[in-house]
């Protein structure tokens, strides 16, 4: 969640990223939390996956996870969701 809005990732956003099928992890609150626009950011070889999930959410940016700090272990995950303002907005709890 890159927003101060509480739930914006965990209830508004997860659910229809789990429902268009994507496995998922716990949801957490990103460092910086004043995000306007989502960001799908990627991990190495995984930008296709990533550009599905940002297609399914109607996120326009994408991003090399190269120098952003994600707090929770990526070893498992294609790509990570930062939730901004406009999708905590548009999916609000």
């Amino acid at each position: 969640n890159g927003t101060f809005t509480a739930g914006a990732a965990g209830n508004g956003v997860l659910p229809i990223v789990q429902q268009a099928g994507y496995a998922t992890a716990t949801p957490d609150n990103a460092t910086k939390r004043d995000f306007k626009e989502s960001v799908v950011v990627y991990l190495p070889g995984r930008e296709n996956v990533a550009d599905n999930v940002a297609k399914d959410l109607g996120i326009a940016k994408l991003m090399p996870l190269d120098g952003i700090d994600i707090q929770q272990s990526t070893s498992s995950v294609d790509a990570v969701v930062i939730v901004g303002q406009d999708l905590a907005d548009k999916y609000r709890p």
